[in-house]
């Protein structure tokens, strides 16, 4: 089975925001499971896929939602046109975790094809077509920020084309959000729950419900999510040495900070630097 997580979705098409999202016109060897979010858009034609055992089936101008965890065993795009948008699993809930809709994932997952408006459609083919027109403009000074405001906005906009019809559902928990807020400010570098629990006044264990409640995942999982996306961003982006990167990270030595990488990611942080290298490749 292939397994689409944070370490290589970016291999799917074209990154447009540093390892955040990906612009792509395929899916990916089935049957897979992606750890990442994913808006597959049908230009033309229409399509059926198998996705978490139930059999759905859209047409042009229809999107169809891929939620994080979920299981894609089949997808028949013979007759289709599709264009795919790769979200980072961070970056999916970040962008959603603060709107009034705050069951959106949810809600994706349990009704995950929409139907665009022809207002609707315009407005995605417009960002989706200046995304691809500035990438393709190399890289000029502030070419980076640009596409990085650009790709949020696009996933924005997506979201705000579905969030219309949604039904009425309870919000996330102020205490999930109050966490998520302190591991995103943290950068990676948090990674201590017992800590992060003492500064928001709660105990680990009740900290761990809530999180497990809210999104599925472990205090532990979110705060590993964050500081792979920062030690990714470090190996690929930079030339810092590794063993200032490990020690930025909070990491006592080197050997621990390889130790904890091989386990994520399957590498050793120097060969995973040259195998995912960006800077001398130009990706933006």
């Amino acid at each position: 089975m292939t397994i689409i997580d944070e370490t290589n979705f970016t291999t799917f098409g074209t990154e447009v925001s540093h390892g955040r999202l990906v612009l792509g016109d395929r899916l990916p060897d089935l049957p897979a499971r992606l750890d990442v979010g994913a808006v597959v858009w049908c230009h033309e034609g229409e399509a059926s896929v198998l996705l978490n055992d139930n059999r759905r089936s859209f047409a042009a101008g229809d999107l169809l939602f891929i939620t994080p965890s979920s299981l894609l065993a089949e997808a028949d795009l013979a007759r289709c046109r599709v264009s795919v948008v790769y979200v980072s699993r961070a970056e999916l809930y970040r962008t959603t975790l603060h709107h009034r809709a705050a069951d959106l994932l949810q809600w994706l997952r349990s009704a995950p094809v929409t139907r665009l408006s022809a207002e609707g459609q315009r407005i995605a083919e417009s960002y989706l077509q200046l995304t691809q027109i500035l990438h393709a403009a190399g890289q000029r000074p502030y070419s980076q920020e640009v596409l990085s405001m650009l790709a949020d906005s696009y996933v924005y906009e997506i979201l705000n084309l579905v969030v219309d019809g949604m039904d009425a559902t309870r919000p996330w928990s102020a205490l999930f959000v109050a966490f998520i807020d302190m591991a995103e400010k943290g950068r990676g570098h948090l990674r201590n729950v017992g800590d992060m629990a003492q500064q928001l006044c709660v105990s680990p264990k009740y900290l761990a419900h809530v999180v497990k409640e809210n999104s599925g995942m472990t205090p532990t999982e979110w705060l590993d999510i964050f500081t792979l996306q920062a030690i990714v961003h470090q190996l690929r982006y930079t030339n810092r040495p590794l063993k200032e990167i490990a020690s930025d990270m909070g990491f006592p030595n080197t050997s621990a900070f390889g130790t904890y990488v091989r386990h994520h990611l399957g590498l050793a942080p120097a060969a995973y630097r040259r195998q995912h290298r960006a800077v001398a490749d130009g990706v933006l």
